[in-house]
């Protein structure tokens, strides 16, 4: 049932119409001719299973922590890499902002504003315990930058054949063995 929201969904904003959910209730604007008796029969009848899917949409997003940035004069999406997914761009699309730029919050060179790199959800925080990586957001951002910094070095030199990859994960791993270690 819910692919038949789904599908509904996608019709509705393919015409134009927007959703949105108001104190628990479904509210469909659309272009004047959208609405024939026949789609208001199925957005009764599917109302439910559509409440669900964009609840459970914004509930997903919430636990990854996906931020709506206002970025000049347009709205793009922050996502820490580890947060984005299948999952998440599906997500994305049912809330009707699966067109919008996404930005991550672990790029430093991405230009986002510092505030919405300061909280790291859950979900993330546990993908970096997996990985023992604990370290705060300004270290990630460092080791990328430090990485890149590398790459571009060792790229222009040539000290390897073909490009470098050394990963931000590998540079964080050495500053947090050197963090540990208590070494400037």
């Amino acid at each position: 049932m819910l692919s038949a929201a789904s599908d509904l969904l996608r019709r509705l904003r393919d015409s134009g119409a927007e959703l949105e959910i108001i104190n628990g209730s479904l509210r469909v604007t659309a272009p004047e001719g959208v609405l024939t008796d026949k789609l208001k029969r199925q957005l009764v009848e599917l109302k439910p299973q559509l409440l669900e899917l964009i609840s459970s949409a914004l509930q997903l997003l919430n636990r990854r922590g996906a931020r709506l940035i206002q970025n000049g004069d347009r709205t793009v999406i922050g996502l820490w890499h580890d947060a984005d997914g299948r999952e998440v761009r599906e997500a994305l699309d049912v809330v009707g902002l699966g067109a919008a730029d996404v930005l991550f919050l672990d790029d430093p060179e991405s230009d986002i504003p510092e505030r919405y790199r300061q909280f790291v959800p859950e979900f993330v925080n546990e993908i970096w315990s997996r990985q023992g990586l604990l370290a705060s957001p300004a270290e990630r951002l460092e080791a990328g930058a430090k990485a890149r910094y590398l790459n571009r070095l060792f790229d222009t030199f040539g000290t390897v054949p073909g490009r470098s990859h050394i990963t931000a994960t590998t540079v964080l791993q050495g500053m947090l063995a050197k963090k540990k270690l208590g070494l400037p």
